[in-house]
């Protein structure tokens, strides 16, 4: 059984998302085809795909596996981003991270210049408050929380004694926690 890690809270997104944001988020969070030439490729929502799920496996995109999945997105509301926590979450940290650099902050609008996907996007949010991760191979709980558009982490308790790991294997939290965010 491999690890898995799960997440409990959210982050409160201030301001919230506009309807533009929260349905190309929630769009680009269930996105399972990765398109070579296009990064921010979202799967067959109405408004937003630039093409079909299955013009893009012709065209030289590939379906990815749930490991390429987008660990975090926001509520139908737009005023809060949580886990998504199908058979656990993957990379957490990385992806959150990426969601700031990419989507949700002033420096992000800079990546989208000319990209009519990006037209009504904002860029001026900031996530507040705190999610607990735990691992289930180590477990390790784990705070999670923005600060200055950085994602932080503070390990609040491990689990002692417990002896996974021995074999000197890093867990998936090591690789994700250890990633230097």
């Amino acid at each position: 059984m491999g690890e898995r890690i799960h997440g409990l809270g959210h982050l409160d997104i201030v301001p919230p998302l506009n309807t533009a944001e929260q349905q190309y988020l929630a769009a680009y969070a269930e996105t399972m085809t990765r398109v070579d030439d296009d990064p921010y490729h979202v799967d067959d929502h109405p408004l937003l795909a630039q093409r079909s799920a299955c013009a893009a496996a012709e065209d030289g995109g590939y379906a990815i596996s749930g490991r390429d999945e987008m660990s975090w997105a926001p509520d139908f509301s737009g005023e809060s981003l949580h886990t998504q926590d199908r058979d656990g979450i993957w990379r957490p940290l990385e992806c959150l991270q990426h969601l700031l650099d990419h989507f949700l902050t002033p420096d992000a609008a800079r990546l989208h210049v000319g990209d009519p996907r990006f037209a009504e996007f904002t860029f001026d949010h900031e996530l507040l408050g705190a999610v607990a991760l735990e691992s289930n191979y180590t477990g390790q709980l784990t705070l999670v929380m923005v600060e200055d558009g950085q994602v932080r982490s503070v390990t609040a308790s491990q689990c002692v004694g417990c002896g996974y790991g021995e074999e000197g294997l890093p867990s998936t939290w090591e690789l994700s926690a250890g990633g230097g965010l």
